[in-house]
């Protein structure tokens, strides 16, 4: 119908909404490879997912089930369903249309190769993920560099206590002649 057409495209009139990713329900009943995760998505609830380079999942939004997949690559994380790929964006919550429902996509951790997805229907929950995320990759780094200022701080202590120990000895041996 027009009205499911406009939705698609975006909204009907009014203020905003930029074009949505619409992804179609797969069959009621789904043939699914055991190695294949299958994630149910409710209200009020956050689901994640652990990625290692690549994994491929089932959703399941209200009995329709729909297959995507999360790849790790240079840029971020890569969502990639039949109707196209997304890059998540590392600070924001990606909304993507299932069928009739805006499903939210985020990242909650990211290292080198490897990333934590956290989907719902809740943005706000899922935006709450992303911003506790980003503050323990924060934390981490600042630990980091804690240690890296203590160490440094340490080893020049060290080598300042060798070097009156050193010169301490010479001037004894100085004297001692």
């Amino acid at each position: 119908t027009s009205r499911e057409r406009n939705y698609q495209l975006g909204g009907t009139g009014g203020g905003g909404g930029g074009a949505r990713a619409v992804a179609k329900p797969a069959a009621k009943e789904t043939i699914l490879i055991p190695t294949i995760e299958k994630i149910e998505l409710s209200e009020g609830e956050i689901s994640s997912v652990e990625i290692d380079k690549e994994e491929r999942v089932v959703i399941d939004v209200y009995g329709n089930t729909y297959e995507i997949a999360f790849v790790v690559t240079d840029e971020g994380v890569v969502l990639k369903a039949f109707n196209g790929e997304y890059l998540i964006p590392r600070d924001e919550t990606l909304p993507v249309a299932f069928g009739n429902r805006e499903v939210f996509i985020g990242i909650e951790r990211f290292e080198e190769d490897k990333a934590n997805i956290v989907m719902g229907l809740d943005e706000g929950l899922i935006r709450q993920q992303v911003e506790k995320g980003i503050e323990k990759e924060a934390d981490e780094k600042r630990k980091g560099v804690f240690y890296f200022i203590l160490i440094v701080i340490s080893l020049v202590i060290l080598i300042l206590i060798v070097v009156s120990v050193i010169l301490h000895l010479s001037k004894k041996r100085v004297t001692r002649k």
